[in-house]
This record gives structure tokens, sequence and C-alpha cells, in this order.
């Protein structure tokens, strides 16, 4: 029986972590598609994306520099940023023993 409870856990830790996964990748796409400078198609970024890795697409400089230069490192600072935020979260909460990230416990004091 605890096995049994134990498999649905991981089914469901499993399941989150994927959909997780899958909407930070939605996200990624969508904030290299979407900014100040406009739209761009999937189809426009698929092919600026394989030509900064070396194939033969030709697209607009303007596409290479707006998705090269500007939105594409913002995009990796952002999800490295959030990353690190997250891991820091992790460090403090178990470094005080709150697993259950309540911060009105009486041994934590709320910032």
């Amino acid at each position: 029986m605890i096995e049994e409870i134990n498999r649905q856990h991981k089914k469901k830790y499993i399941v989150a972590f994927v959909s997780v996964v899958v909407a930070s990748l939605i996200v990624f796409v969508i904030s290299l598609m979407f900014g100040q400078y406009g739209y761009i198609s999937i189809g426009q970024l698929v092919k600026m994306l394989l030509s900064l890795c070396g194939s033969n697409y030709e697209v607009p400089k303007s596409y290479d520099k707006i998705v090269g230069l500007i939105r594409l490192p913002r995009t990796f600072a952002s999800f490295l940023v959030g990353g690190a935020l997250s891991i820091s979260g992790l460090v403090y909460q178990n470094t005080f023993n709150n697993s259950f990230g309540v911060l009105n416990s009486p041994d934590i004091e709320a910032l």
C-alpha cells in the first residue's frame, strides 16, 4: 500500500516537472517571438536560430540583430536568473528546515 502511494506521488511529480519544462519552453519561444521591434513568426525564428548555428538559411539582417543580439541574450539571462532565485529559495528553506514554505512559524521571523 505504501509503495502504491509512493508511485502515485512519483507520477504526480513527473507530470508536474514535465509540464513546467514544457511551459518554460513555450514561454522561452514566445519571448523570442514578441518584443519592442515587432513580431517574428515561428518559421522565421527557427530559420534564424538555425542560421546562427551555421546553416545556410537566409534571414533578414534586422531579425538577426534583433533576436541574436537583443532577445536571445535577455531570454537566456532571465531564465538563468530565475533558476538561480529558485535554487536560492530552496537552499534558504532547507537551511531553516522550512520545508512547507511557512514563513510565520515561531522559529522564523517573516521579512
